[in-house]
């Protein structure tokens, strides 16, 4: 089982959705965890929302900074756009995904989180299938 880590910014809406997805879908094949390079007070209530619509559990999300990976080993590291030089060094040196080209949509409309949900979900199902075995 593969141990991977999601980060963005300020862990509220993309990171916290792709560790949705891959909590739901990756069980048997990873474990997953998110964390932002500058983490906010709590999750974006839109992207909440967009979760809940698709029958995701939102009780118990957080943000949660870089230290909250203490002590942790990755196998993969997937960012949204991060620059190289926020990700933590004990991330260098194994497997990374830049997601970055997968808008924000914090601050847009609703339509906006919902296609970013759906882009993330597309992702994480194509990583899911490859540590399958089947992508």
């Amino acid at each position: 089982m593969k141990k991977v880590v999601f980060l963005c910014k300020e862990n509220a809406c993309r990171s916290q959705i792709a560790e949705a997805f891959a909590k739901r879908f990756g069980k048997g094949v990873l474990e997953a965890f998110s964390a932002g390079t500058q983490a906010t007070d709590g999750i974006d209530p839109m992207a909440s929302a967009i979760l809940k619509e698709r029958g995701f559990e939102t009780e118990g999300l957080n943000t949660k900074g870089l230290d909250s990976l203490a002590g942790d080993s990755f196998d993969i590291c997937v960012h949204f756009g991060c620059a190289e030089k926020d990700i933590p060094p004990k991330l260098t040196g194994i497997q990374k995904f830049d997601w970055g080209d997968i808008a924000d949509p914090q601050g847009k409309a609703y339509a906006d989180y919902r296609k970013t949900r759906e882009l993330i979900g597309n992702r994480v199902m194509g990583l899911i299938r490859t540590l399958r075995g089947n992508g």
